[in-house]
């Protein structure tokens, strides 16, 4: 059996590590949608370093949260170390991130 680590390892360069093809996310309110993320497209590879900044409320938590299988999109699609995260049930995403997230939260 593969380990978790030798399989990140695995991936190539030409399969992005990090993939958002048109990822949007919308929530409801009241008495409105708040459009957090608007047609998101980004590609991330191994060994690229990548900075999301932007001021608050720009959508930078979200991001990361979908990326680490935490929220999910409401339309688009995110595929992470080769695999989809769309298409996975909360167990899947569970042992997703055991396997290959992890999050330093700062404030």
């Amino acid at each position: 059996m593969t380990s978790p680590a030798r399989q990140l390892a695995e991936v190539t360069v030409a399969q992005p590590l990090v993939e958002f093809d048109d990822v949007h996310v919308t929530l409801m309110a009241v008495s409105h949608q708040i459009n957090v993320l608007r047609g998101v497209s980004l590609t991330i590879t191994r060994g690229e370093s990548v900075s999301i900044v932007g001021p608050s409320g720009a959508g930078k938590s979200t991001l990361m949260m979908i990326a680490a299988g935490l929220s999910r999109a409401t339309r688009g699609s995110v595929r992470v170390a080769g695999e989809s995260l769309d298409t996975m049930n909360e167990d899947a995403l569970a042992r997703f991130r055991q396997r290959n997230i992890g999050i330093v939260f700062q404030s």
